[in-house]
């Protein structure tokens, strides 16, 4: 998991037993009647050491047939100097595509561009193309946003939205929140997964290992 970019060891702390089971973990929550309903505590805590700063994500695949407005759109960036190129693309993006309600479906880098919107994976998806395909070190988060100092979690917390490798730390860079690299703000990003792939990008934050539950975050 990291915080605002930056890695740290976190426990994780439950009102039922926690399983670890490598990178992942998962609750026992016993066994459920007819239509019942369990609240469960469940907290991330911060352990305060930093883990390695330079963890990157798998390579992930670009748009294998790129059209001619992508392509060119990413070649106008070209001649920035690396910084230049990160602040150059979240600024278009911010002044070129609206940001549009949660949409199940991905849609992908290319429908953002020639729609003009998309939701938060949608943003990602483009921004990450753009800087990418300059040369630019990416990665895409799957995570939380917390705007507020309770620190509960609701379904609409869940984002997506980029890190960029600058200068040995990784910046958030998040067009559709309209938030580059500032932690006085007061929101911190908890990212739980980075994708590495298309396909990938179906991953499911919380998921019941059987289809009769359903989990719902409050």
């Amino acid at each position: 998991m990291t915080l605002n970019g930056s890695s740290y060891e976190w426990r994780v702390e439950s009102s039922v037993p926690v399983i670890v089971e490598g990178e992942r973990f998962r609750l026992a929550v016993g066994s459920f009647g007819p239509f019942a309903v369990k609240r469960i505590r469940l907290s991330f805590v911060g352990m305060g050491s930093k883990a390695e700063q330079n963890v990157v994500a798998e390579s992930y695949p670009l748009t294998a047939a790129p059209s001619p407005e992508l392509i060119a759109l990413a070649e106008s960036f070209a001649g920035l100097s690396y910084q230049e190129k990160i602040r150059a693309v979240y600024q278009w993006m911010v002044g070129n595509i609206k940001l549009t309600g949660i949409d199940r479906q991905v849609e992908g880098a290319e429908y953002a561009l020639s729609k003009k919107s998309g939701d938060c994976t949608e943003h990602m998806l483009l921004a990450g193309e753009l800087l990418a395909r300059n040369g630019v070190t990416v990665r895409r988060v799957l995570g939380v946003v917390f705007s507020s100092i309770d620190g509960r979690l609701t379904a609409s917390d869940l984002h997506d939205w980029l890190e960029v490798y600058d200068k040995g730390r990784w910046l958030i860079v998040d067009s559709s929140y309209v938030f580059y690299d500032d932690v006085s703000a007061g929101r911190r990003y908890v990212g739980v997964h980075y994708y590495v792939d298309e396909k990938d990008l179906h991953y499911q934050f919380f998921a019941p290992s059987d289809n009769r539950f359903r989990v719902f975050l409050d």
